[in-house]
């Protein structure tokens, strides 16, 4: 019942600039994890050991403890966003990506997608693999494990409420790719775990915004590792949306983002598929 009572309040009130309450908590954990100092509790290096972050990556990122910072709420403002049973099965793919001008003048792109979902109050996140040598005019297709987006896990397919996603487009400068990918695999338990913690320090109601927390951390880390974030960007359904969605063939979606980085210009396109199905 808190976590229906913390969902229902933020998809109805909208928020201004927020400061982070959790980010000081996971920072100062991957702190102590990367110089070998007592972690506070044994949930965190549980969490380090199942998804075999390295302490030596989280100590190249050279974390600041003290850092602020701030998001604003990705949530979508319609109107009756009300929770609620869905008759429907719901499928959504990030199924093609089309450069339609890469970063780089010299080299071509590498480029991967970290995305935050959320149906409910936890949000999930995945981290898909370099998509390497891209150039202008090219286009690729997203392989099966990295399309899916919604549903992240096997359980049943039917959004508890509104379906919120935010993805990044990074273009990758290293090899280190893989040591990131342990990382932010490991982004949504370390934010539930401080979560918790934050809750029994203050109020048993604690509002907080988990999915504009762990897009905001996720934002902060990534800039550490000195990838180029293209940009960032929502797709959201409400409710009413997802149950209104035809079964009788998929939807499509595109987003466009263009930007300069260095007087480099890039521009890409991101293709989505949203399919409904019966129960």
């Amino acid at each position: 019942m808190k976590y229906l009572f913390i969902f229902f309040y933020l998809l109805q009130n909208s928020f201004a600039s927020n400061e982070s309450v959790l980010a000081p908590i996971v920072l100062d954990e991957l702190i102590k994890f990367s110089t070998n100092k007592k972690l506070n509790g044994s949930k965190y290096l549980e969490i380090f050991e199942r998804f075999h972050v390295s302490q030596k990556f989280i100590q190249n990122l050279q974390i600041d403890k003290q850092a602020k910072i701030s998001f604003h709420s990705t949530k979508k403002e319609v109107s009756g966003n009300h929770l609620g049973f869905h008759t429907k099965k719901i499928f959504l793919d990030m199924y093609r990506i089309d450069v339609i001008e890469n970063e780089d003048d010299i080299f071509n792109d590498d480029i991967y997608v970290y995305s935050i979902v959320s149906d409910g109050p936890i949000p999930k996140a995945k981290t898909s693999r370099i998509y390497k040598n891209l150039d202008s005019g090219d286009s690729v297709l997203l392989s099966t494990l990295d399309r899916r987006l919604y549903p992240l896990t096997q359980e049943y397919p039917s959004p508890k409420g509104a379906l919120i996603v935010d993805y990044t487009l990074i273009e990758s400068d290293g090899d280190d790719i893989k040591e990131l990918k342990k990382l932010t695999d490991a982004l949504a338990p370390l934010v539930l775990a401080a979560y918790q913690q934050y809750t029994n320090q203050s109020t048993p109601l604690a509002l907080v915004d988990l999915h504009g927390e762990m897009k905001a951390l996720a934002k902060y880390l990534l800039e550490l590792n000195d990838d180029d974030i293209h940009f960032t960007k929502t797709l959201a359904f409400s409710a009413e949306e997802l149950r209104s969605t035809p079964t009788s063939l998929p939807e499509e979606y595109v987003q466009r983002a263009h930007g300069h980085h260095w007087g480099s210009r890039w521009e890409y396109r991101v293709r989505f598929r949203l399919t409904a199905l019966d129960l």
